[in-house]
């Protein structure tokens, strides 16, 4: 199980960079900044690639919806004066 866990390199670090690229883009949600959706697309697109890469169709599918739903949130997001 450990030898699992360190290989690092087995899905090309796109597991990595969507995983880092998701969290950064909840970060600037959290902060109210719009970008956060479009870093949480391109986490979405490494995503894809890397559901592709493990032969996991439920995560796949996971990644293009949620593609589309942060897709649609980037377009809706309006500015809100306090």
């Amino acid at each position: 199980m450990l030898q699992g866990l360190l290989q690092l390199d087995r899905y090309l670090g796109f597991d990595l960079v969507s995983a880092g690229c998701g969290l950064a883009g909840l970060y600037l949600l959290g902060n109210r900044n719009r970008y956060g959706f479009l870093l949480c697309m391109l986490a979405s697109a490494f995503g894809i690639v890397f559901g592709a890469l493990a032969q996991s169709l439920p995560l796949l599918l996971l990644h293009v919806i949620l593609l589309f739903v942060n897709l649609r949130g980037f377009q809706r997001w309006q500015v809100r004066l306090a």
